[in-house]
């Protein structure tokens, strides 16, 4: 591999990354995935798709596809992984590191900010309350998807 081709590899892997860090609803799940809801809620079931229960719905990390997400990348297979291992990477570097506020917890989970407000008060959700602004650490909504990233990337070094 080239240095030019490993740079392009941790620029392929940002640009997936920052496009595809999002979560979706069941619905949307069923499209990306070309499935049925139904077949989607089955998977999360059994526990082939990771997902937080939150709100009275499920949150689906899009990132966690990250076959799909990678499919028709044209490199050869060497890059490929190296792509795949970057975003696993930015992944947990990610959830480690962001803290939400209400409102970004809110559009990160597409539910209403008053929803992420009675979480807090009903503990569903962990934060810190610092200046009379409530803080929100991500990784309790990754935490099973950081986990399996952080073995792949411990087993891959």
């Amino acid at each position: 591999m080239t240095k030019s081709d490993f740079f392009k590899a941790n620029i392929e892997a940002f640009n997936i990354f920052r496009d595809n860090e999002i979560m979706l609803t069941v619905d949307q799940c069923a499209i990306f995935l070309n499935l049925h809801p139904n077949t989607i809620k089955k998977h999360i079931d059994k526990k082939y798709i990771v997902a937080v229960f939150q709100s009275g719905k499920y949150h689906i990390p899009k990132i966690q596809f990250l076959d799909r997400l990678t499919e028709n990348l044209s490199y050869n297979s060497e890059i490929k992984s190296l792509i795949k291992d970057n975003v696993k990477a930015l992944t947990v570097f990610n959830a480690n590191a962001t803290i939400f506020t209400i409102d970004q917890c809110a559009k990160y989970l597409n539910v209403h900010p008053r929803t992420i407000k009675n979480r807090i008060k009903t503990n569903t959700i962990e934060s810190i309350l610092r200046q009379d602004k409530y803080y929100i650490a991500k990784l309790q909504f990754l935490s099973c998807l950081t986990y399996e990233y952080e073995n792949d990337i411990q087993e891959a070094s």
